[in-house]
């Protein structure tokens, strides 16, 4: 049976399509025609899938391939054969536009006098306006004579001042345009990097590079098993926001993925990074409905579920949470076990405490102290991949239970780190109960949460990123506490994220 010759020597291979381009400049001079070739070729590699004999007889018979001279159209039909492309598109269907018109540019906009005004922009201007845009205060390219006779850019202050800019501001005093709003653009393109950082991350495109690096885009392609030119875009907007350097050599890690993006790191976030993206990301999109509904959907919608908050999720998930918590209380821990002198209790349980990375850190700083950990069974049972690599002390121990319903384990110092701002108030008021009655008189109360930006600070407002609750004032925190039967309450900040708050249990 004929099949077309020419397919079945790209099926499943790479082929380059090359485009040659002359541009002949023709002026006069000297009263003579004078011309000046450039020319140029544009290269760009495809790559096939491996197709099956009766795929190709399809597009055969659709009569696309019969007038196109490499046998397939990339841009209709034709795209399903391709794997991946590299280089230009377009030069692929028929024309590199791209090079041509940098070629054009060369040829007719040669650089700009050193002493020619510049307009300065606070961004790149909307598309529709693009057609206006010149190197003067003018207007276009070639915006005609002025009212004195001159070309645009160089007429008289006199008749500038008859724009509708200048007229506006000369009735009314000063210029009347708002401040350009540049950081509400950027807030509003901000989801944009989040999400890049988030794919990068899943594709552990950082692990890739650590090693390896610096890599060209195609290699580190292959090594994704990913497409060459989306993989290419990703690595250049993850260069442009400070996440890889881009040489000439290729694409290597900054010192901040090294040191947070690598999923093997001491200080790697890959964890919150890749929690962010399988789960909050998800959950934000349904704030329009948090909001309309109230607030048992808000705080879905924030990024803890009424399932959630008993970790009753598949395996997965409290794997994936286990992870985002592990990863951000690497910044934190040292903070909170730091922040008071906590020398004089001989036992704490750290509620909640999910991997142990908190008791680790009390432990290491407090050698007397004997640290239990008390969270849900589930996640008593994942805990011990997290302490892989590390050295286990003798004096920490991990408890399942339930801390709304079991008894809790007997210590001298309770621990609630990151705890209380995910429930709401009766269960708040419950769960500080139970550890009041079981808190000794003269045993304490360590409570780590969220910091509250302080009254009149300069600082923007920070987004948590695993709580749902609004972060609370020293007083409200004190008043709390004392509530539940502690007194000598006091305050430290930890670090740039957690306010930490320790409590003495008063006698009966």
């Amino acid at each position: 049976m004929w099949m077309d010759p020419m397919l079945s020597r790209l099926n499943g291979k790479e082929h380059s399509v090359f485009t040659g381009v002359a541009i002949v400049h023709c002026c006069s001079k000297d009263g003579r025609l004078d011309t000046e070739v450039s020319e140029f070729y544009e290269e760009t590699t495809v790559t096939f899938s491996e197709l099956s004999e009766e795929l190709l007889w399809e597009y055969i018979n659709s009569g696309e391939p019969m007038d196109k001279a490499g046998g397939y159209g990339i841009q209709a039909l034709g795209g399903m054969l391709v794997e991946n492309v590299h280089g230009d598109f377009l030069n692929v269907v028929g024309f590199p536009l791209n090079h041509f018109c940098k070629e054009l540019a060369r040829l007719y906009y040669p650089p700009r006098p050193e002493g020619l005004r510049r307009v300065k922009r606070d961004s790149i201007p909307a598309v529709d306006t693009f057609e206006n845009l010149s190197d003067t205060e003018g207007g276009g390219s070639d915006p005609g004579p002025s009212a004195e006779g001159g070309r645009g850019g160089e007429e008289a202050d006199g008749d500038r001042s008859q724009a509708p800019g200048a007229l506006d501001a000369a009735l009314n005093g000063a210029d009347s345009r708002p401040p350009f709003p540049t950081g509400l653009l950027e807030l509003m393109d901000g989801f944009k990097a989040s999400k890049v950082l988030f794919t990068a991350c899943k594709l552990k495109l950082f692990d890739v590079l650590k090693d390896q690096g610096p890599l060209k885009a195609v290699d580190v392609a292959r090594k994704l098993d990913a497409c060459a030119g989306g993989t290419e875009q990703l690595l250049d907007v993850c260069a442009a926001l400070g996440l890889l350097e881009k040489t000439h050599r290729g694409y290597s890690n900054t010192a901040v993925a090294t040191l947070h993006l690598v999923s093997d790191g001491e200080h790697s976030l890959l964890g919150l990074a890749e929690y962010n993206d399988a789960h909050v990301w998800g959950v934000f999109t349904r704030l329009g409905l948090a909001v309309r509904e109230g607030a048992g959907q808000a705080r879905g919608a924030l990024g803890v579920t009424e399932e959630e908050e008993h970790l009753s999720q598949s395996r997965e998930m409290t794997l994936q949470f286990m992870r985002a918590m592990h990863s951000l209380s690497k910044l934190t821990t040292h903070h909170v076990a730091t922040a008071f002198d906590l020398s004089r209790f001989t036992s704490a349980c750290d509620l909640g405490g999910c991997t142990g990375i908190l008791a680790r850190e009390l432990a290491r700083e407090y050698p007397h102290l004997q640290v239990t950990v008390f969270d849900l069974p589930e996640v008593i049972e994942l805990s011990g991949g997290f302490q892989r690599g590390r050295r286990q002390t003798e004096r920490i121990r991990f408890v399942p239970g339930d801390f709304f319903k079991d008894n809790l384990p007997e210590a001298d110092l309770y621990v609630l780190s990151r705890i209380l701002q995910d429930w709401p108030d009766d269960r708040l008021h419950k769960l500080l109960s139970r550890i009041s009655s079981s808190c000794k008189p003269g045993g304490g109360l360590l409570v780590a949460e969220a910091a509250a930006e302080e009254e009149g600070a300069s600082r923007s407002p920070r987004l948590r990123t695993l709580s749902a609750g609004q972060p609370r004032s020293p007083d409200e925190h004190r008043r709390l506490l004392q509530r539940h039967g502690f007194r000598d309450v006091r305050v430290a900040r930890a670090g740039d994220l957690l306010r930490v708050v320790l409590g003495t249990r008063a006698a009966p």
